[in-house]
């Protein structure tokens, strides 16, 4: 780092490009800035920069003085750009490597190394994205499951197209992949913008002219973050093609490793950085803005794009209307990318209690319970004691939940009921469990797929809080259900899985039971021949099964709040 003083200030900045702290020493902030600009000029000098990192005390007598007034320095420290001797430019962010390196390349002055070993400025390109293997006029393509239920879908982006990994992320309408510059990207692939024969920039304009617009995305409670620009290319999505699709290529990330997948593929609504979304982009092509998730064999889940496919009933899906997510939870505009709609959950209950959902396919888990609710949600699923002998806490925080795998094997349990446009989704007990990596010598274990919903006061929660009480469907449910995203009329349709039977619907029971099938699975023999007796016997059966179990759980009570039904039976005789 090169200090500045009356002898040599006008000699050096003279030439080149400076970026310079002013400051004096007693000052508090200065000093606390001292280690991170000294941080700064070393990676300059390591990376070989072409903008020179300065620091200037502006006491140090009375020339210095004169200087920093004639620059404006009227606090400190003041951070300024100095190119050629002319004043720039002032810096006005946040005091980190990070965002002083990011606004540099932002006004076009900073120069590093490239990948490729040429000297350059910040690459001007990006890619197209489409699906790898057949493109047919059908507009299905394969996606998958990765083990942490992330929906990953093939895409390709550029001219020539480069090939990435795109998670489907329902949460937000961003669309992002990783910059060939990225150091701290986690992907093996990268994207080379300079390789693209249509990439073009979003440019804005600047106190030194024209430049590449910066954007930052932040996710969840701000743990994970990515830093890059706007920029525009050709998107092949399945087999549907988008000009000039708007995009972000990222320069820093700051995100859990995510080997799986390389960048993001939104389906959100509009509130994003991105501008316009995919969804949009389609619907400006005269292109249905739809999409239908479809699971199928093994990890397996066919995308179509533009159309609900004629493989999947009509007269199946349950269409919900999606609502604003500001009418639930009062979240600012910003917030509202998420897709909401109103439902039903239930265990034990006839009928199910009210609860609005956020549907998210970023999150890997079959549901995210309301945390002020969420002990006593687990003691509904679970009967008295079988929690106490095959599940813990696996991290002591009372939230991963991990079970003896062989609880799924236990007969009698009863499903989750998830009502969707008033119609039950059920989630077997065993679907609610996943198994976790064998460890030598230990018995199986399984990770309960089911943890707290900490939106809004997540340390102490509040009732009141319409974001505490959202009920969040995660990608391990999605992977149960079809899944179509009907951007156009603004709803959300839910079908079963193709492969389940035709069983009759759910809640047409007796008042404490879920589905009969699901503990009793008694078949009439097929050479049976006294058919009113055997008409007799199920229900026999089922009454000898259900009386003692009724008395039992009559007994138990789960809390003073509404949530608190999912473990009783229905005594209102409906």
């Amino acid at each position: 780092m090169v200090t500045l003083s009356a002898p040599n200030f006008d000699s050096h900045v003279a030439r080149g490009t400076w970026f310079v702290k002013f400051f004096e020493p007693g000052c508090l902030y200065c000093q606390r800035l001292a280690p991170l600009w000294a941080q700064l000029a070393n990676t300059a000098e390591d990376n070989k920069w072409s903008v020179l990192i300065a620091q200037a005390d502006c006491t140090e007598d009375l020339w210095m003085r004169l200087r920093c007034k004639k620059l404006g320095v009227v606090g400190f420290p003041t951070l300024l750009l100095i190119q050629d001797g002319q004043l720039q430019t002032r810096y006005m962010g946040a005091a980190s490597v990070l965002h002083f390196q990011h606004w540099l390349r932002n006004l076009n002055v900073l120069r590093t190394e490239s990948s490729d070993g040429r000297n350059g400025t910040y690459l001007n390109g990006v890619a197209n994205v489409a699906f790898r293997g057949s493109r047919t006029a059908t507009l299905s393509e394969p996606v998958s499951s990765t083990w942490n239920q992330e929906i990953v879908a093939e895409i390709s982006v550029g001219s020539p197209p480069q090939e990435f990994r795109c998670l489907l992320y329902s949460g937000s309408s961003d669309f992002w992949i990783p910059s060939a510059r990225c150091s701290s990207c986690t992907s093996e692939r990268r994207f080379r913008a300079d390789n693209s024969a249509t990439f073009r920039q979003d440019l804005v304009r600047t106190p030194v002219g024209m430049a590449p617009r910066p954007i930052n995305v932040t996710y969840g409670s701000g743990t994970g973050q990515v830093f890059g620009f706007a920029v525009r290319d050709t998107l092949n999505f399945g087999s549907v093609q988008m000009k000039n699709q708007s995009f972000i290529i990222v320069e820093d990330e700051t995100v859990p490793p995510h080997p799986s997948w390389d960048g993001v593929c939104g389906l959100g609504w509009h509130q994003s950085s991105t501008d316009p979304p995919m969804y949009q982009r389609l619907q400006m092509q005269g292109t249905r803005a739809l999409f239908t998730l479809i699971p199928s064999a093994g990890s397996k889940i066919t995308l179509t794009v533009g159309e609900v496919p004629a493989s999947v009933n009509n007269s199946t899906i349950a269409w919900v209307k999606a609502e604003s997510v500001g009418s639930k939870t009062g979240f600012t505009a910003a917030h509202h990318s998420f897709w909401v709609t109103s439902g039903g959950i239930a265990v034990h209950k006839r009928h199910p209690v009210p609860a609005d959902f956020l549907v998210d396919s970023g999150t890997n888990m079959v549901l995210l319970v309301p945390l002020m609710y969420f002990e006593n949600f687990i003691q509904s699923l679970f009967p008295e004691d079988l929690f106490e002998r095959f599940c813990g806490a696996g991290d002591g925080s009372g939230e991963f939940i991990a079970c003896d795998c062989s609880v799924t094997e236990t007969e009698g349990l009863l499903p989750l009921r998830l009502y969707l446009g008033g119609r039950p989704f059920v989630v077997k007990f065993k679907d609610l469990f996943m198994q976790l990596p064998a460890e030598s010598g230990r018995p199986r274990q399984c990770s309960l797929m089911v943890r707290p919903n900490r939106m809004g006061t997540p340390m102490k929660p509040d009732p009141n809080d319409p974001a505490a009480q959202l009920w969040v469907l995660g990608g391990a449910f999605l992977e149960h259900v079809v899944t179509v995203f009907d951007f156009d009329r603004s709803m959300l349709g839910f079908a079963p899985h193709p492969s389940d039977d035709k069983a009759k619907p759910i809640g047409q029971c007796l008042n404490c039971w879920a589905q009969t099938r699901s503990v009793l699975s008694w078949k009439k023999p097929e050479a049976f021949p006294w058919k009113p007796l055997a008409a007799v016997i199920p229900t026999v059966l089922v009454l000898l099964t259900l009386v003692p179990w009724c008395v039992r759980n009559n007994f138990q009570s789960l809390a003073n709040n509404e949530p608190a039904e999912l473990l009783s039976s229905d005594n209102s005789g409906e």
